[in-house]
Parts: structure tokens; sequence; C-alpha cells
């Protein structure tokens, strides 16, 4: 699919995969989405991001990942970047058991 170059208003009404509504990460994007004056077309909510990624390959919509997988995401699911948004960002936490 072609997509327009203007980025980030060509998203206005873009057909997006988002993570599920009541998560930090999606109260972040529709901080973004208000900020920007965007209104995504939801075409799906997920929990899992595998399964967004894979609904994305499948052509259902748009989505966002984190810049530190990005190459490794275009690579694995055959998607192309549209363009970078700054401010927006995903925590990872790493919990271990303490070893003896």
């Amino acid at each position: 699919m072609q997509w327009p170059n203007y980025f980030p208003s060509s998203l206005d009404l873009a057909p997006m995969l988002l993570p599920m509504n009541k998560t930090v990460l999606r109260r972040s994007w529709n901080a973004w989405f208000k900020e920007n004056s965007i209104r995504p077309d939801i075409r799906g909510e997920f929990a899992d991001s595998a399964m967004l990624k894979i609904a994305a390959q499948s052509g259902a919509g748009l989505i966002a990942v984190p810049s530190i997988i990005a190459n490794e995401v275009r690579s694995m699911y055959t998607l192309e970047t549209l363009g970078a948004i700054n401010g927006i960002l995903e925590r990872f936490y790493a919990i271990s058991v303490e070893r003896k």
C-alpha cells in the first residue's frame, strides 16, 4: 500500500492497531493523538504485542513499535516505516529471583 509521505498528519483517520484501552501505553497514545489532532480509525486493540504485529502484517492497520526493535520487526513481519514518533515511551521491567 502506498502511504502519503506527510507524517504524522497522514495518520489522521488511518487504520490503527493499538494496545488495549486501559493500559499506560494506550493512554500515552491517546494523549499524543489529541495533541497532534489525529483521529485514528481504530481497527483493533491488543493485549499481546505479537498478535498486534501479525495483524499489521496481514494488512489490518498501522502499528507503532519501540525504535529499539524497529529493524527486527520490519524484517520479521515485512513491514515498512512511515515515520518516527518522539515523546511516547514504553517501559520494560525485568523481574528475577534471587540466586542462592
